[in-house]
């Protein structure tokens, strides 16, 4: 997955951090094996980050997901939504609690919704390691998960 954030307004003490930027899932998997659809997932995606104090935030995001579809498929284009708080728990290292909504690409299918606790570690002022747990609250969300990874960027962030 290939992301980029621009930030249209950079906040700071109560002024909000607004964000917005382009995603895309380059098909790594193949429809054949049942890892995924072998095709190009792209689209936009907003944020807001909303300092409530000195070391609190409130966070929102909104992604619009344009699905690959490859031949003999019916997948439709998807709205992912969520929202939650994230504290500062050190100078350089944040916990999230966050509530996620994805739409289901299969027409008919309940919306995917899961709870995620997440902690992001700045190792330099362009690296941050990031980490999520996640569990299912929906039956078509999976039941538990683990993530982590590194974000780069080139211009500073919150």
């Amino acid at each position: 997955i290939l992301e980029d954030d621009y930030f249209f307004l950079r906040g700071g003490g109560r002024r909000p951090w607004i964000s917005g930027g382009l995603r895309v899932k380059i098909p790594t998997a193949s429809d054949f094996d049942c890892l995924g659809t072998g095709e190009l997932d792209f689209g936009p995606q907003a944020a807001i980050l909303q300092p409530i104090g000195e070391r609190w935030f409130l966070m929102a995001e909104a992604r619009y997901v344009v699905r690959g579809d490859p031949p003999g498929s019916d997948y439709r284009d998807t709205r992912w939504v969520s929202g939650g708080f994230q504290m500062r728990a050190g100078e350089r290292s944040y916990v999230s609690l966050i509530l996620e909504a994805r739409q289901s690409a299969i027409r008919g299918r309940e919306s995917m919704r899961d709870l995620t606790v997440a902690f992001d570690r700045r190792l330099s002022p362009a690296v941050t390691f990031r980490s999520a747990v996640f569990a299912g609250l929906s039956d078509t969300a999976e039941d538990l998960g683990l993530s982590a990874g590194f974000s780069f960027r080139s211009a500073p962030g919150p």
